[in-house]
């Protein structure tokens, strides 16, 4: 990673990576992620980075419970332009399939 930053900045080119899932896995999830979330979006030498929130496993890790929710709302809420929600749907046979992650996100949109 270091060397891809380094040759867009050598070349001139912006480079603003995106951090799929963010930082979660369907195994584990890091004790502390809104935590860690909140310093790497903090960090002004990390204005470039961006978070996706698209995975159904993220969904789930953020609607857990109250507490959950409201520390990714908080943290959603001050950086908004640093997250972006797609979808991981492939082929849904209809649009409710297609939109089933972004309807588990309701209470985070609101």
């Amino acid at each position: 990673m270091d060397r891809t930053f380094a040759f867009a900045s050598e070349s001139g080119r912006v480079v603003h990576p995106v951090m799929s899932e963010a930082g979660a896995t369907a195994a584990e999830r890091p004790p502390n992620q809104t935590g860690i979330l909140d310093q790497l979006l903090s960090d002004p030498a990390l204005q470039h980075l961006h978070f996706d929130i698209s995975w159904s496993e993220v969904a789930k890790y953020i609607m857990s419970s109250p507490q959950a929710l409201a520390r990714a709302a908080e943290i959603v809420n001050r950086f908004p332009d640093r997250f972006l929600f797609g979808t991981d749907e492939v082929a849904p046979k209809d649009q409710a399939m297609y939109l089933r992650v972004y309807r588990q996100y309701d209470p985070l949109w609101r």
